[in-house]
């Protein structure tokens, strides 16, 4: 009688033990690594961002544009060339990391001497989605002219961003003859945390249009 009792406990711990293993299976199997080997930066098309397996095709705007994808912890990186010799990412619109709040990434950047991400237009050049959590190491991000707030990142309400070895300088946040602009370098909004380390922010401005 109590090996009947025992034999159904045991093969439902068994049971339980493989159900778990199988959740972090699947939890691990979705993250994923994005390997930048191109400076370009081509426009993709909405969720179809450029960064295949082909040969220079995988630009670090279609590689946010995969990790935002896929909705789990991804790792972006950049191929070796990029830590021999100076590089320069022009952009030609914002990058956003995150479309849901459950998204999270990690920029893995060469070095901040190494890797300048430079905005080209009048926007800002980083901008991180509201409740994700995105982590940027080893770049210097320049250039961004933010028509409101945010030259060179904007941190949306209770996102986490953490800056590892960046630097973040020349930006501008450009504000109207009844606005004036807030955070030339980082704007911080609402609810919204970040964490710098080893990092400079420097340099920014925050400008308010003066009718003449």
């Amino acid at each position: 009688m109590r090996e009947m009792i025992r034999t159904p406990v045991i093969g439902l711990t068994v049971l339980a033990v493989t159900a778990l293993a199988m959740v972090i299976s699947a939890s691990l199997a979705w993250a994923a690594t994005f390997t930048v080997d191109t400076a370009g930066d081509p426009i993709p098309v909405a969720g179809a961002g450029a960064c295949t397996a082909a040969l220079n095709d995988c630009s670090l705007r279609g590689a946010i544009e995969k990790s935002n994808a896929t909705g789990q912890a991804d790792t972006i990186k950049f191929v070796a060339d990029f830590a021999e010799s100076q590089h320069t990412i022009t952009l030609r619109a914002p990058l956003t990391t995150g479309d849901a709040a459950a998204d999270e990434i990690t920029i893995n950047g060469p070095g901040q001497s190494l890797l300048a991400v430079k905005q080209s237009v009048q926007l800002r050049v980083f901008q991180i989605f509201s409740g994700s959590k995105a982590t940027i190491k080893g770049i210097t991000i320049s250039g961004g002219r933010s028509p409101n707030n945010a030259g060179g990142i904007l941190n949306n309400p209770g996102a986490v961003l953490t800056l590892n070895d960046t630097t973040v300088t020349d930006n501008q946040a450009l504000g109207t003859q009844q606005d004036t602009g807030n955070g030339g370098g980082i704007y911080n909004a609402s609810n919204a945390t970040l964490t710098l380390n080893r990092s400079t922010v420097s340099a920014n401005k925050a400008v308010t249009l003066v009718r003449i």
